[in-house]
């Protein structure tokens, strides 16, 4: 009767083993968002060629630019967004990033609120709008 109780809790262990391993798998690296150089990033959603989809862009700030990417594990770049000012000899970050039609005109538009730690800086709402015959943000005084 040993061996029996025996071999009973090692065919349940094995059992439950098995059972653990096939709950497992490979995430691919669209699954796994935020393992790759999108953690920590500021991010938007917007339908910024107004054909009704919304798809999602992540902000990178630069010492002179604000990068936006396509949501994607590889770093395919959607636009680029001109700072008023030179950040490269300050700490300069993104604290929101808001997309919409800022000035009615049915174009996506783009409003970045950024801080910094230099006095030449400070605390910003900056407006870049998008306009049909534009391909590129440009600085608003909108505030």
């Amino acid at each position: 009767m040993k061996i029996t109780r025996t071999a009973a809790a090692m065919l349940l262990t094995a059992a439950m083993l098995l059972t653990l391993c096939a709950c497992g798998g490979t995430a691919s690296d669209e699954e796994n968002t935020g393992s790759d150089w999108r953690t920590w990033k500021s991010f938007a959603y917007l339908d910024m060629d107004m054909d009704g989809e919304m798809f999602t862009v992540i902000a990178d700030v630069l010492s002179d630019r604000v990068v936006l990417y396509y949501d994607k594990a590889e770093q395919e770049e959607y636009a680029v967004i001109g700072l008023p000012f030179d950040t490269a000899d300050t700490a300069v970050t993104l604290d929101s990033l808001i997309a919409g039609d800022v000035n009615g005109d049915g174009f996506s538009d783009v409003i970045l609120d950024v801080v910094s730690d230099s006095e030449s800086v400070g605390a910003r709402r900056l407006v870049f709008l998008r306009n049909a015959d534009a391909s590129e943000f440009e600085l608003s005084n909108i505030s």
